[in-house]
């Protein structure tokens, strides 16, 4: 997103049972775009329409490149996956933990495997890796084996040696033989 635009996003209530949806998806929305969710604002009319919200966020800086996140107008280094320690982990199934999981185990997981743990679509999973780079090449198509649209050089150099879960409840015991180490 460029410097200026003003991202529209609207948004029908999930299905969540009665719990509440619009903060967690106010807080998907500004993480997808590298920004804090105080950065993102929400229109209702629940007159209207008390099922549908509307996020919207403007970026107000230039966007932050491969190496670097966006914390409001700051560019700020992310952290390297292979630099995470015991004390560091993400949040336990969450795509960050699975990232580390799978960089440390030199394991390659499927779209849908990793979708099974971290909700959504496997489809969906591409787009929330963000930026293509080795650390993320580790989720795969399950029928190529291979991560979708990477480039060589953006391809961990062990991948094709690693073996591969395609199972949700698979890719779960592995993180549970991780987070136990």
């Amino acid at each position: 997103m460029p410097k200026g635009d003003l991202l529209v996003f609207y948004q029908h209530r999930t299905n969540r049972n009665g719990k509440p949806w619009i903060q967690p998806k106010k807080t998907q929305f500004a993480r997808t775009l590298g920004l804090l969710p105080d950065d993102v604002g929400v229109g209702q009319g629940p007159q209207i329409a008390s099922d549908v919200v509307i996020f919207f966020a403007r970026r107000t800086a230039e966007p932050a490149g491969p190496e670097t996140e966006r914390c409001g107008d700051a560019a700020i280094p992310k952290p390297s996956v292979k630099a995470m320690t015991v004390e560091s982990k993400p949040p336990a199934g969450s795509l960050e933990e699975i990232l580390a999981c799978l960089n440390a185990t030199k394991t390659r997981a499927t779209y849908g495997a990793v979708a099974a743990i971290v909700g959504g679509t496997a489809r969906g999973i591409g787009q929330r890796l963000g930026l293509r780079r080795p650390e993320a090449s580790w989720i795969v198509n399950k029928r190529t084996g291979r991560p979708s649209g990477y480039a060589p050089t953006e391809i961990h150099p062990d991948l094709f040696k690693a073996p591969m879960i395609s199972e949700g409840r698979e890719l779960h015991a592995l993180l549970e033989r991780w987070r136990a180490r």
